[in-house]
């Protein structure tokens, strides 16, 4: 995670201590590109100006005002010429739309922000899953661009939300408080979005490791982690590692004080039809297991102690 004084942040070997937003009336995209630059670690100072002497010092970035764009101190989006959007993922027939300015500071702190969470083998499915799921429908409805019903019926809730903290008049004093409170409630949200897909993308790579571990030792099992139980999509999103797995009979997580026992499917496609059943019989040789599903798919036991065994005795039956 990047070391950051307090209030300074440093983006593209700039580094600044004030960030200018518009005044007036906000909108989700103000209130997320700020809040993403408090996740990033920016602690300074943000105003809600439109008088440009507040961004001519060299120590301030100017987001959703300004009229330019150069991503380094300058993320506006309202001028001519303004960029338009990458990528655009799965919405058919997408009409393209330029970035709004969250969606500018996004393209430049987004892959970091993914290093901040300590995501190192992930970092492009973190910054697509947040710029698909958050900053594309912001560009979309920031620009005003009609996009096809297929991808939203109506304004996303979390638009329609922040539009109703505002003030019923957009310069009454209580205004500025208001668009402290829609960062402060929206920046704790992401936050833990943030941190989960964070730890998903680490226990995906995990997961990987402790398959491709156990293949190249020759073991018959894996151990995984109480946050691993999204092992079986990634065998199914991996031709390589799926490979690798032809003599592993079942994948080992904790449960408590025991251990479930979760055997390994034939295929990918099917995950009803395992490589090797539990039976009902092991229970009188191995007095240690808790429960036999009688399916013979998982079963729960008290200790490893004799799990090569048990796997054995499967293969013999």
């Amino acid at each position: 995670m990047p070391k950051m004084a307090k209030g300074v942040i440093f983006m593209v070997n700039f580094s600044f201590s004030k960030v200018c937003v518009h005044d007036g009336k906000f909108h989700v995209d103000d209130v997320l590109a700020v809040s993403l630059l408090k996740l990033f670690g920016f602690e300074g100072e943000v105003v809600r100006t439109r008088d440009p002497k507040e961004w001519e010092t060299p120590d301030t970035l100017a987001v959703d005002v300004s009229g330019a764009y150069d991503g380094i101190r300058f993320f506006d989006h309202h001028q001519d010429g303004s960029p338009s959007r990458d990528e655009y993922y799965s919405l058919e027939g997408a009409p393209e739309t330029p970035y709004c300015a969250a969606g500018l500071l996004w393209k430049h702190i987004g892959r970091q922000m993914a290093q901040r969470y300590g995501v190192e083998d992930g970092i492009d499915k973190f910054f697509k899953a947040i710029d698909e799921e958050i900053i594309m429908p912001t560009d979309y409805y920031d620009n005003g661009i009609d996009i096809p019903e297929s991808f939203c019926q109506s304004d996303p809730l979390l638009y329609r939300m922040i539009s109703s903290i505002n003030d019923d008049d957009p310069v009454s004093k209580d205004q500025d408080r208001r668009f402290e409170l829609a960062v402060y409630h929206l920046t704790g949200l992401l936050g833990f979005y943030f941190e989960r897909l964070a730890n998903q993308l680490k226990a995906e790579s995990e997961i990987k490791i402790a398959f491709e571990d156990a293949a190249a030792r020759g073991l018959r099992y894996v151990r995984i982690r109480p946050n691993h139980q999204g092992w079986k999509g990634v065998l199914q999103n991996s031709d390589e590692l799926w490979s690798k797995t032809s003599d592993i009979r079942c994948v080992i997580g904790t449960r408590g004080d025991e251990f479930a026992i979760i055997m390994m499917p034939k295929t990918r496609e099917s995950w009803t039809d395992m490589r090797f059943r539990l039976n009902q019989s092991l229970k009188e040789k191995f007095p240690e297991f808790v429960f036999i599903h009688k399916n013979g798919f998982m079963g729960v036991i008290k200790n490893l102690d004799r799990i090569d065994e048990i796997l054995d005795k499967l293969e013999k039956m």
